[in-house]
């Protein structure tokens, strides 16, 4: 692989000699010994006094709940459902089967620069499958429809929740970033760091400004 000082795309063709018979693959091929970031900003695990205290003061605060403690959310899952949710999960239910997430992939506002270092499509593609893997979705359901999540995981037709996966917003005189995300084990990846430090960077960046305003009481109604 080349040396690379940023995330990288690259494509990978195989193809036999005098013949149309081709086979492409993306690739992605991240830094060495990229730094997380992580003890460097103000990081909690639930919102807190303490982190209310910093929010009012102005501070940035990222919260990352621990997946397995959140019950207002829905489990991270990188493949999409199949076409018909209510008929495969009583196909399981009948057959005593873990019942199916049912998602259908993210939707990214991949022109954030929270994504700087994290260049993505619109769409869920492989970067984000150990990720996703190891988080949980916010529901929303009832929020404002400007606060709108910079990636949202798009629910089956038959629930329709509008799930947060990254999201950010005012609170008090502070910034808030929230991403239910277990941070140890996303962070075992190259992926998942590199995740983490575009995240890091962007909290210490002057373009850390979200534009919707949540109350104390919207944010506990929501994370627990």
């Amino acid at each position: 692989m080349p040396a690379v000082d940023q995330m990288t795309k690259v494509t990978f063709a195989l193809q036999i000699e005098g013949t149309d018979i081709c086979k492409v693959y993306d690739l992605w091929i991240y830094p060495q010994q990229v730094n997380a970031g992580l003890k460097d900003i103000h990081l909690f695990e639930e919102l807190s006094g303490e982190a209310l205290a910093l929010l009012e003061k102005g501070e940035n605060v990222l919260l990352m709940p621990k997946p397995e403690r959140l019950e207002n959310a829905v489990e991270g899952f990188y493949c999409t459902d199949f076409w018909c949710y209510p008929m495969f999960r009583s196909i399981s239910e009948s057959m005593n089967r873990p019942v199916p997430v049912g998602t259908m992939g993210l939707l990214i506002d991949n022109s954030h620069p929270v994504f700087r270092d994290f260049p993505s499509e619109q769409y869920s593609t492989y970067p984000w499958w150990s990720i996703v893997s190891h988080s949980k979705s916010i529901i929303m359901d009832g929020t404002a429809k400007e606060w709108s999540p910079i990636v949202q995981t798009i629910d089956n037709f038959e629930r329709n929740h509008k799930l947060g996966f990254l999201l950010e917003c005012r609170v008090g005189q502070g910034n808030l970033l929230v991403c239910a995300l277990d941070a140890d084990k996303a962070g075992g990846t190259p992926e998942g760091r590199q995740f983490l430090s575009s995240l890091t960077a962007y909290m210490k960046s002057a373009e850390f400004r979200p534009r919707y305003e949540a109350s104390v009481s919207e944010l506990l109604q929501l994370i627990h």
